[in-house]
């Protein structure tokens, strides 16, 4: 999405041939993450609650950006009690945003993601609830909107059982779009 933003590829953009570096941050793992927090909140002198580090990353996951959020309003607040209720819902406000402004691009990106959190995450079934939903999508048009939701990253590919499966690696997405009217 970064790359369509800036216009890398376009030869009339001022960045069009310029040097780029790119650091990509991938999700953390259980562990990783529980050190990430741990190490922060040592710098910050806070006191370690572990449980509640832990019942955080349960709800946050390995999500760096959702880590941070978490980690500073604990800092904030100096207590562990609200900063996860606080975090996901800050962390559900901007996803609705970015969701929001998602679906003026195309309906069609809504129906994908209702799909895939509701379980029906393979092609064909994805297929099956676009026409549950009176908006039936031809195969070439899935497809694409697939291809794209990978590149934005609300969705990961994943093969199970000899198929392709499609996830929403993210839990506040998931979470969100299970709530969607």
């Amino acid at each position: 999405m970064l790359h369509d933003f800036l216009r890398l590829d376009d030869a009339n953009s001022p960045l069009f041939g310029r040097y780029l570096n790119e650091i990509k941050i991938e999700r953390f793992s259980r562990e990783r993450s529980i050190d990430f927090l741990v190490k922060g909140f040592e710098q910050l002198n806070l006191k370690q609650d572990l449980r509640k580090i832990e019942e955080a990353i349960d709800g946050l996951d390995g999500l760096v950006g959702y880590l941070v959020m978490y980690g500073y309003t604990v800092w904030q607040k100096g207590s562990y009690e609200t900063a996860l209720s606080e975090t996901l819902e800050s962390a559900e406000r901007i996803v609705e945003k970015e969701l929001e402004e998602l679906f003026e691009k195309s309906e069609n990106y809504r129906i994908v993601l209702e799909a895939i959190a509701h379980r029906m995450n393979t092609f064909s079934k994805i297929k099956e609830y676009s026409v549950m939903k009176s908006m039936s999508m031809n195969d070439r048009t899935l497809t694409n909107v697939l291809k794209a939701l990978v590149k934005y990253s609300y969705l990961e590919e994943r093969f199970e059982d000899g198929s392709k499966r499609y996830v929403i690696p993210d839990p506040i997405v998931e979470r969100t779009v299970l709530k969607l009217p």
